[in-house]
């Protein structure tokens, strides 16, 4: 067993080929050694929840859907692999079971609400007389709708995407990109509530700046580079919830979030020097040696009591305090109060 699962093949089931992940995705219609049952179906329009990337997007909103679906993948070497499978919702919530070689391996799964989806798996399985099969069963009435296919070689780990790190030096292209696209939209719309100038800067962050856009506010990095799906800042330009939006009142048009997700993809590329950051932690920073002179601060010490006119009066060293302010007031102390006016306050 290698230390990492190979990428075998994966199928875009009612789609074009495509690439996701830096993998390239089939056609399932023609691709060689693929026999697809089940009614076709596309929406474009519904709002996936989560939102994806793009690409992964126009993948999940087609596919192939019925009571009984299945994908068999022919002339598959003898070994082990591991299946993922994409599903969706574009309705109600439906029930099924999914198979991989005939055998259950997800009993019951629910779709949920309209929009949502998930990458299912892996399913660890071995090819069968030269082949993998993957199906999805419901009841008569009932409906899956499945939309890719991923396959891997060997019963490893899955490797992850490496991490995109933010672009440290723009190209003349993506400083142009940048200028023309993204700067005007970030002074416009994000400026008055996320820069060093905001009367108060929400949720700790700073867009003024590409030292404030790494950085990210108090939820986390506002971006991840090269995954728009996983970055804050595109999910709240969606509107994809009530407590994430931006700008909260309107949500901008559809080509200048495409923008924002090319420039995600890129890497973020960012010309501005200028650090924000430290500017507002300069401006916000507490002078220690000031604070610790406030009267609360201080060490306690025995103050003397001061010396009093009325000498008999006090009855402890409060009493001497008391009675300086007063005599320096000129004022005398009230007298004391008798039994019956005691208990009168007292009832």
């Amino acid at each position: 067993m290698g230390e990492e699962a190979v990428f075998y093949r994966a199928l875009n089931l009612n789609g074009p080929a495509l690439t996701i992940g830096g993998h390239a995705w089939e056609a399932a219609a023609g691709a060689r050694d693929v026999k697809v049952s089940g009614k076709t179906f596309e929406n474009q329009k519904v709002l996936l929840k989560p939102p994806t990337d793009t690409t992964r997007t126009q993948m999940i909103r087609s596919s192939v859907w019925g009571s009984k679906v299945e994908i068999e993948i022919g002339k598959v070497p003898a070994g082990e692999f591991q299946v993922f499978l994409y599903v969706w919702e574009d309705n109600n919530n439906e029930r099924f079971d999914l198979l991989v070689n005939d055998r259950v391996v997800m009993a019951g799964f629910e779709s949920g609400t309209v929009g949502m989806w998930k990458k299912l798996g892996p399913w660890p399985c071995e090819s069968v007389g030269g082949r993998i099969k993957v199906s999805a069963h419901a009841a008569s009435h009932g409906a899956a709708n499945l939309s890719g296919l991923e396959i891997w070689s060997g019963g490893a780990a899955v490797p992850k995407l490496a991490k995109m790190p933010f672009v440290e030096t723009p190209t003349p292209e993506q400083i142009a990109f940048f200028e023309a696209k993204i700067r005007p939209v970030l002074v416009e719309h994000c400026d008055k509530c996320h820069s060093a100038k905001s009367e108060k800067i929400k949720g700790g962050l700073l867009l003024d700046s590409r030292a404030g856009v790494v950085k990210g506010g108090d939820t986390g990095p506002a971006l991840t580079p090269g995954d728009p799906a996983a970055s804050l800042i595109i999910q709240a330009l969606r509107h994809t919830s009530e407590d994430l939006a931006m700008p909260p009142k309107k949500m901008l048009p559809a080509q200048v979030i495409a923008d924002f997700e090319t420039w995600v993809r890129m890497g973020a590329p960012d010309p501005r020097t200028e650090n924000t950051v430290a500017a507002v932690q300069a401006k916000s920073s507490i002078d220690w040696s000031k604070a610790r002179d406030w009267w609360s601060f201080r060490p306690l010490v025995a103050p003397q009591a001061p010396a009093v006119q009325n000498a008999p009066w006090p009855v402890n060293d409060i009493d001497r305090f008391v009675l300086a302010k007063l005599e320096a007031a000129k004022l005398k102390p009230a007298a004391d109060a008798d039994k019956p006016a005691l208990i009168r306050r007292a009832t």
